[in-house]
């Protein structure tokens, strides 16, 4: 019976480590700009990034990174993961405050 219990923490510990390492990613192409040369520009959060450049979106746990493709540019938007909550788990709230990843729910078992 202890073994059965042990197995079953294990393997919810491992469900919950590969769900917090995934992250949902979005992709904005942008054509090039005159007014922002070599760059991208996200209007949305008024950044304004060189070609491997990061920064959080206002408000919201994205992190927001500029990529030169072979027309222009284009904008990553990675956020958070869905993460599925087990019985006996609960989903710690993100802080918002906290730059991403570690403003990112996380499960506790």
């Amino acid at each position: 019976m202890r073994a059965s219990r042990v197995l079953v923490a294990a393997l919810a510990l491992l469900v919950a480590a590969i769900a917090v390492s995934e992250a949902a990613q979005a992709i904005k192409p942008l054509s090039p700009s005159a007014d922002h040369p070599g760059k991208c520009y996200d209007p949305d959060n008024q950044l304004l990034l060189a070609p491997g450049e990061s920064a959080p979106a206002k408000g919201d746990c994205v992190r927001i990174s500029c990529g030169a493709t072979d027309t222009g540019f284009q904008l990553v938007f990675s956020s958070c993961g869905s993460i599925g909550v087990a019985d006996g788990c609960v989903l710690d709230t993100p802080n918002p405050n906290l730059p991403y990843p570690q403003c990112c729910p996380e499960l506790k078992c």
